[in-house]
């Protein structure tokens, strides 16, 4: 717990910029709170709302607990890997950025690909960059 929520809230953060969609970053942060009513314990600071026939079944290893935290850790991979998916982090060369702040892999497809580079400043790359791979 000391490790998953600040480093997951980190992780969350920061695709937040790669992709800038809100309901994506929601659905992590939403993931987090499942981890961590999961997790959290009868002492943790909000917990302590719930009824406690509920606080009890997740402090064990009951059907309830497993669940959310399962769920929890669904939440966050599946907004992570759509988030890369809308952001451009679809391929190894998401981190391009060519001046422009936004680096989304939004470069033509039409092709059946990036033509390999993954620039996504939204221009056509279906020129030859001296790579061989020209005009498809």
């Amino acid at each position: 717990l000391y490790f998953v929520l600040p480093v997951g809230g980190l992780a969350a953060t920061l695709n937040h910029f790669n992709h800038l969609n809100r309901r994506v970053t929601s659905c992590a942060f939403f993931g987090l709170l499942l981890v961590y009513i999961a997790n959290g314990g009868r002492g943790a600071p909000f917990i302590s709302f719930f009824p406690d026939h509920v606080i009890d079944q997740l402090d064990d290893e009951t059907a309830l607990h497993q669940f959310t935290n399962v769920m929890g850790c669904a939440f966050l991979l599946t907004s992570n890997y759509i988030g890369r998916q809308i952001g451009g982090c679809g391929d190894e060369s998401c981190a391009i950025d060519h001046g422009n702040g936004i680096s989304n892999g939004t470069a033509d497809k039409s092709c059946g690909g990036d033509n390999g580079h993954g620039h996504g400043h939204g221009h056509d790359h279906s020129h030859d960059h001296g790579h061989g791979h020209a005009n498809c």
